[in-house]
């Protein structure tokens, strides 16, 4: 049998835990929980199918006041190029895809009508710019050389939240030199360069 990390063998419980709960209380696991073989498949598994060759397993969507603006800031400011750019009903954007190296975005508009039947979750969807400069999460992403990708943003209008800086997670991890920034209306981002080592299982 193979050896498994302290790590792996915290992860791999959780999984297996989180199955059982489900089998006792009578709910139908999900196809995420469910094993196969002796691999719950809701932990990470390297026979995983892989996801489609022109989607990355996980992609983001970032809600913008002014979609259509932003998109072409985001591509002078951090140099994102247009994949997909799907108009919507009066000038708006009904779908785009945004690409970085091997990264995806999606940016959208935030809702200006009224909500259709059933679809009071879009409601949720809200630009920093219109909830007081608040986020809920920031995006993280890898380049080749922050300082130069700093210099760029600043340029754009970008506010630097966080000046370029080596950031050292030890003998056993890695060193970044990295920046953040709130794009133009207010998302924060985080560009990193890998400068030694790497993560450890």
């Amino acid at each position: 049998m193979q050896r498994r990390s302290l790590k792996q063998a915290r992860i791999w419980d959780d999984c297996e835990s989180r199955a059982n709960l489900n089998s006792q209380n009578g709910t139908p696991m999900a196809p995420h929980v469910v094993a196969r073989g002796d691999r719950p498949t809701g932990c990470y598994d390297p026979t995983m199918l892989p996801p489609p060759s022109d989607w990355p397993r996980l992609s983001a969507a970032l809600f913008y006041d002014d979609p259509r603006s932003a998109i072409d800031w985001l591509c002078k400011a951090f140099g994102f190029s247009v994949r997909l750019l799907v108009d919507g009903p009066n000038g708006s954007v009904a779908h785009s895809e945004l690409e970085y190296g091997g990264a995806m975005i999606m940016v959208a508009g935030v809702p200006t009508t009224p909500l259709p039947e059933g679809q009071a979750w879009r409601g949720r969807f809200a630009s920093p710019s219109l909830a007081g400069d608040k986020v809920t999460a920031s995006m993280a992403i890898y380049i080749e050389n922050v300082d130069e990708h700093c210099a760029q943003a600043r340029a754009a209008g970008g506010e630097i939240v966080s000046e370029p800086a080596d950031v050292d997670y030890g003998p056993d991890h890695w060193r970044d030199r990295n920046y953040g920034v709130a794009d133009c209306e207010g998302h924060l981002w985080w560009f990193m360069q890998r400068l030694s080592g790497q993560a450890k299982s």
